[in-house]
């Protein structure tokens, strides 16, 4: 099994998703652990270890097919929100914001937020479901490491 093999495009694709799942979520504030850290898995985290956590070829390509699946969403959706923001920035600009068109904007800005957190959440859920409970052990013990 050759786990760092990839096609050119196709692997920075897979690279600028794991960058937008890092990056979309807002990081727990000082002093707070992550409600959910403990419970899953990033894929960059298990395929980064699948050595060690004896990976099965077809996990691999499950995991990453799953990766594959929800990409067109992730990348769209950075796309769109940038263009929203700066829509609000716009709006917010001037010495009198017209509140309610920037509450409008807004509102647009947290659904977009809220589709791609739930497609987060959907595909890390899946990736766990792909992993024994001894692969999960593991990953924990991994993670508990640093």
């Amino acid at each position: 099994m050759r786990i760092g093999s990839g096609h050119g495009p196709r692997r920075f694709a897979v690279v600028a998703l794991l960058l937008a799942l890092g990056t979309l979520a807002p990081p727990p504030a000082r002093g707070e652990e992550d409600p959910l850290g403990g419970t899953l898995f990033p894929p960059e985290i298990v395929l980064r270890h699948a050595v060690e956590l004896r990976l099965e070829a077809t996990q691999v390509d499950a995991i990453k097919r799953e990766i594959q699946h929800v990409q067109p969403l992730f990348l769209d959706r950075q796309l769109d929100l940038q263009a929203e923001l700066g829509k609000l920035r716009v709006l917010l600009a001037p010495a009198q914001v017209d509140e309610d068109a920037a509450l409008a904007q807004l509102d647009r800005i947290l659904e977009l937020e809220r589709e791609v957190k739930r497609a987060q959440i959907g595909l890390l859920v899946r990736i766990k479901n792909l992993l024994g409970a001894e692969q999960q052990r593991r990953l924990e013990q991994l993670r508990d490491r640093g």
